[in-house]
């Protein structure tokens, strides 16, 4: 039922970051599997900062607490999870499964 995940950080967490890492006590060791069937993007929705070794076809999932682009479109293989719209967003609520 459940799915083996290991957690990865990309890139040099900001203050928000640092302290819910520091919080929960997460071990991430930033190490990356030779393989994986699918990626889960925390804290992040769109292209931009995304790691080189993650292709957007292979996002399975996003969760986001704020809507910084089209996560629909830019992963067209996820399920999206956004907690917050932008303000002056037009073109709808993130696409869901």
């Amino acid at each position: 039922m459940g799915r083996l995940a290991v957690p990865v950080l990309a890139g040099q967490p900001d203050a928000e970051a640092r302290y819910v890492l520091g919080r929960v006590e997460l071990d991430i060791n930033g190490a990356v599997p030779p393989s994986f069937d699918g990626v889960v993007l925390v804290d992040m929705s769109g292209l931009p900062g995304l790691p080189g070794f993650v292709d957007p076809n292979f996002v399975v999932e996003v969760i986001d607490h704020r809507l910084h682009s089209d996560p629909g479109r830019v992963y067209p293989n996820a399920r999206v999870q956004v907690e917050q719209q932008r303000p002056s967003c037009s073109s709808g609520s993130p696409r869901q499964r």
